[in-house]
């Protein structure tokens, strides 16, 4: 290990050297921290890269349940064998999209907050500043309906980010809004903090999107990295 290694990083290598054999498995961050000389960008874009792989393989297998929900709910309320019950239990498969969706779009918020990361100047990498510009507005959209589902609450009506329309008449009065719908046609709805009705594609052919970015990232920075990429790059997880 170099002498001119940061002291926190020499302190962390020296930890990782000394583990006793009788301990767990180390982590692949942990052997990354032990086997670099560079040190802290190193380990940092390896394990950005490690955690948004994870993310690439989780994105069509969640997109999917979105979609599995969506379809069993269409059938237990549409289908010939309509009773109370079944309409009951589609009811709750459709709640079950929406809580699909959200999570679908934790992914493509990670990913994003990983891109960023990964635009550190300190990394000294030009690819995660391209594709960022590149898919900008795809990876703010995705975003932004991820923030509306993590602050539902704040856009009840009467809360910090109310968007609901309210007219009076007659003595009543009426609000209409758009608290987030998965609809059958392969969208999602909602109203932003600024009033706007979004709709948004989260088809099978969205995740496709996303998986394709998070490759566009991979092969760019292998070729930015040339030599080093093999130690940086973490080993591909599975089928995506």
């Amino acid at each position: 290990m170099s002498d001119d290694l940061p002291k926190e990083d020499k302190a962390m290598s020296q930890h990782t050297v000394t583990a006793p054999a009788t301990a767990k498995p180390v982590p692949p961050y942990m052997v990354t921290m032990q086997a670099t000389e560079s040190g802290e960008a190193r380990v940092r874009i390896r394990m950005a890269l490690d955690r948004l792989d994870r993310y690439m393989v989780m994105t069509k297998p969640q997109n999917e349940r979105i979609w599995e929900a969506q379809r069993r709910s269409h059938d237990l309320t549409m289908g010939e064998t309509f009773t109370h019950e079944s309409m009951t239990e589609g009811m709750l498969r459709l709640e079950r999209s929406w809580v699909e969706a959200h999570v679908y779009f934790i992914c493509w918020d990670g990913v994003a907050k990983l891109i960023d990361t990964l635009c550190d100047s300190r990394n000294h990498l030009e690819a995660p500043r391209n594709i960022r510009k590149r898919h900008r507005a795809s990876l703010e959209s995705y975003r932004e309906a991820r923030d509306h589902l993590e602050h539902w609450a704040e856009r009840l009506p009467g809360g910090k980010k109310d968007q609901w329309w309210k007219s009076s008449s007659q003595g009543y009065t009426t609000m209409t809004g758009d608290m987030g719908l998965v609809r059958l046609e392969g969208t999602f709805t909602f109203r932003d903090a600024k009033g706007h009705d979004k709709e948004l594609d989260i088809s099978p052919a969205s995740a496709e999107l996303l998986v394709h970015i998070c490759k566009q990232l991979r092969e760019e920075l292998a070729v930015e990295l040339g030599e080093m990429a093999e130690c940086i790059l973490p080993r591909r997880l599975g089928k995506y």
